[in-house]
């Protein structure tokens, strides 16, 4: 039986007219997919990669050939690192901000590491092999390009020093006001 692989989803990600690019690895665990998903005013491209990683659960369909197991559970793990770094003096203006925006956020995923000092958005699918269908693929790449319109340019600010998490607290009272004043 074939292997669910990346080249799979890559085919149903091209249907979907979307731009992937297949980048393998020595190490079939590293190589992933990476999708395009536009660039900003800087014309800095956002990609959010995907990468597909095998469950080897024990249970009635766990296909065993030649002493190799095959899986039928995956981990899809989708990352979009954004395109700037953290400035060391606002780390703990970002750390806030990124627990701020994963405490409201529909479908969280904000990650923030203090050692590369690098904003990320991750979010995991799993699920046996027949459950990744185009249409939640896409709904979670969709969901990745919206996350990068929304925020980037205000994480960026927050990341290079150019707005504190206070700021933003201020920004969001004041566009909730106009809202409540337009209802």
């Amino acid at each position: 039986m074939e292997q669910f692989n990346l080249k799979q989803l890559q085919k149903l990600l091209e249907g979907e007219e979307l731009d992937c690019q297949l980048v393998e690895k020595e190490d079939a665990i590293e190589t992933f997919l990476s999708i395009f998903l536009g660039s900003d005013q800087q014309h800095r491209g956002y990609w959010i990669n995907l990468k597909l990683i095998p469950q080897f659960l024990m249970d009635e369909e766990t296909e065993v050939e030649e002493g190799e197991m095959n899986p039928t559970y995956y981990a899809l793990s989708f990352t979009m690192d954004f395109p700037f770094k953290v400035k060391t003096s606002s780390v703990s203006n970002v750390a806030r901000l990124v627990a701020f925006l994963n405490s409201s956020a529909h479908l969280p995923g904000f990650e923030f590491s203090e050692v590369d000092l690098q904003v990320s958005y991750r979010y995991v699918l799993m699920g046996h092999k027949s459950a990744f269908h185009k249409k939640i693929l896409v709904g979670v790449v969709g969901n990745a390009f919206v996350i990068k319109e929304m925020y980037s340019e205000m994480l960026e600010k927050v990341c290079v020093g150019k707005m504190s998490m206070n700021e933003v607290l201020e920004d969001v009272v004041e566009r909730i006001k106009e809202v409540m004043a337009t209802t």
